[in-house]
């Protein structure tokens, strides 16, 4: 694990040093990047470390969450220690999570228009649970979002990852303890958008053109 940061700082600073002028903005696209290509596996065991996906699929807007089974048995003994969590009956377990997570999570308008969490599945797996709801009330016109998810928030570390796929845009926040597990998203106008989307590819084209000479090198080495 010692080895993975430590490859992964240092294609993060050599990536850094070839990024031409003016390209600094998107450092840290970078390095969720290359986050995505090392790390995948371990998020998915990861106790710390959660992901909440707002997308939209057809007239419905949904949201996804991946959750590692470690943090969702760890939460569960912290909230019900007189529960016994092994041989409890999988139904009722499975409403203990649904329970859990939407208590602990927060979305709104960011008119303050108050969007819940409705119909849903969940999937518990060995090493992984991933749920899904249709988020009810969500705006047909959103100009932004209010978002607050402290699931887990008493684990020291914990990150929870909020991804967003709407309007065409693709953004991604870490909520934490440092931002009480909250953020803010302002939408841009379509005419905005599309120039920076356009501006936004090439240079992320550019990235992952050095970032597979990096891998390309160092594995030939």
């Amino acid at each position: 694990m010692e080895i993975d940061i430590k490859l992964k700082k240092s294609l993060f600073q050599i990536f850094k040093n070839n990024l031409p002028k003016g390209m600094n903005n998107f450092i840290t696209t970078l390095l969720i990047f290359c986050i995505s290509i090392f790390a995948k596996n371990v998020q998915a065991h990861n106790a710390e470390i959660a992901t909440f996906t707002i997308h939209q699929k057809g007239a419905m807007y949904m949201l996804k969450i991946d959750l590692a089974q470690l943090g969702v048995d760890g939460a569960m003994a912290q909230l019900h220690p007189d529960l016994d969590l092994e041989n409890i009956d999988l139904n009722i377990y499975k409403e203990l999570i649904i329970k859990y997570l939407k208590q602990s999570i927060s979305i709104s308008s960011i008119n303050g228009e108050k969007i819940k969490l409705g119909e849903g599945g969940i999937k518990l797996g060995a090493h992984q649970t991933s749920l899904k709801f249709v988020l009810e009330g969500f705006p047909k016109v959103a100009n932004g979002l209010e978002v607050t998810i402290d699931s887990f928030s008493k684990n020291a570390n914990q990150n929870n990852i909020l991804r967003l796929l709407i309007n065409g845009e693709k953004r991604k926040y870490f909520l934490k303890k440092t931002n009480d597990f909250s953020t803010n998203i302002l939408y841009k106008t379509t005419a905005h958008q599309s120039k920076e989307n356009k501006s936004y590819f090439l240079e992320l084209l550019f990235l992952s053109i050095v970032f597979f000479k990096i891998i390309f090198d160092y594995f030939s080495t």
